[in-house]
């Protein structure tokens, strides 16, 4: 059995109870949730504001659509020798002279509110995909301003035949998203999440010497299927402006593949593991008129076991099998989502 497969199982099943409990013993009608808005009168409120509303009004809103970006920064690999002077006896840069910068996507998400109002009142389905990423970093060593004639890389344990003056590294990380979700509100302000989810995590890393052009390359592909449960919930409104947070655990499998190539050689590495998720948002919105909203909030991603490229570089041979096993490392995006959303 492989690492994290009783975790999953056991993921499944309480996902698999959630949805039995919110789907077979749903009451017809919503219960308040004992306050009230000040100052507000339901049926005048922002049309996203209604769910929060204790009251039946709460259940108008039947289509939103959000559009907007993500801005995330990953988190950076444990560090490693990589550059060496001509001798190999001295360590120039380690491999967080590549730490990521922060990358900015597109975010887009479409919901339709109370599928059956006359039988489970407060359903609701979510459609969410984002995309972020890019050249998180980019370096070019010069042996002019280091104490060495030449630079010495090393990329999956192999240095160059022949030394240059400069290297050129990039490092690449794009994570792209999608998840479906069923919500079910059992009190104004709070929903119940469960649904599947789709990750990819696709990183290369890649260095050219500055004179020949000689060119070293790696890529690394981590698919992660699955499903997950989570909640969202109000924490404060007026009615205009709403401070929300949203949290949730996914539970995946991770297919990964990959490969480093050079002038005289290359290789592959592939494996599947199971994995986490965890991901939390919480932030703030504002209604304009009584159909769009602004918001902006924190969004956080903590993934289990993702083949990051560059750790494989410090540990798969470039002259050994193809087929070698991926070393994991845990890896986290931290940042923003920001958008406008229209609910009618």
């Amino acid at each position: 059995m492989k690492r994290g497969r009783l975790v999953r199982s056991k993921a499944w099943g309480i996902l698999l109870a959630s949805l039995i409990a919110v789907f077979g013993m749903v009451p017809k009608q919503l219960p308040a949730a004992g306050f009230q808005l000040p100052n507000m009168d339901a049926e005048n409120l922002p049309t996203a504001s209604l769910f929060d509303v204790p009251s039946d009004v709460r259940l108008g809103p039947l289509l939103g659509f959000e559009f907007g970006g993500i801005s995330l920064q990953r988190s950076a690999d444990d560090p490693f020798p990589m550059v060496y002077d001509d001798g190999l006896t001295q360590v120039l840069a380690t491999s967080d002279f590549l730490d990521p910068e922060m990358e900015s996507g597109f975010r887009y998400s479409i919901q339709l509110f109370n599928l059956c109002e006359h039988v489970v009142p407060g359903l609701d389905t979510e459609l969410t995909y984002y995309e972020v990423g890019g050249e998180v970093a980019y370096e070019i060593l010069d042996a002019s301003t280091l104490p060495t004639t030449n630079i010495v890389p090393v990329f999956f344990k192999t240095i160059p035949a022949t030394p240059e003056p400069s290297e050129e590294f990039s490092l690449r990380s794009n994570l792209d998203s999608v998840e479906w979700n069923l919500g079910y509100r059992p009190i104004a302000g709070l929903k119940l999440i469960g649904g599947v989810r789709w990750l990819g995590v696709k990183e290369h890393f890649n260095h050219l010497g500055g004179i020949s052009g000689d060119g070293f390359f790696s890529q690394s592909d981590n698919e992660y299927t699955g499903g997950q449960i989570g909640l969202e919930g109000m924490i404060w409104t007026n009615g205009v402006f709403r401070f929300f947070g949203c949290g949730k655990y996914a539970f995946l499998n991770n297919d990964v593949r990959g490969f480093s190539t050079m002038r005289n050689t290359s290789i592959t590495f592939d494996d599947d593991i199971d994995s986490n998720l965890v991901d939390l948002e919480f932030g703030v919105s504002g209604a304009i008129g009584r159909y769009w909203t602004i918001q902006v909030a924190y969004q956080g991603l903590i993934l289990d076991d993702v083949a990051a490229i560059l750790p494989q570089s410090n540990t798969l041979d470039a002259f050994g099998t193809n087929d070698q096993t991926p070393v994991y490392s845990d890896v986290s995006w931290h940042g923003l989502h920001y958008g406008i959303t229209f609910t009618y």
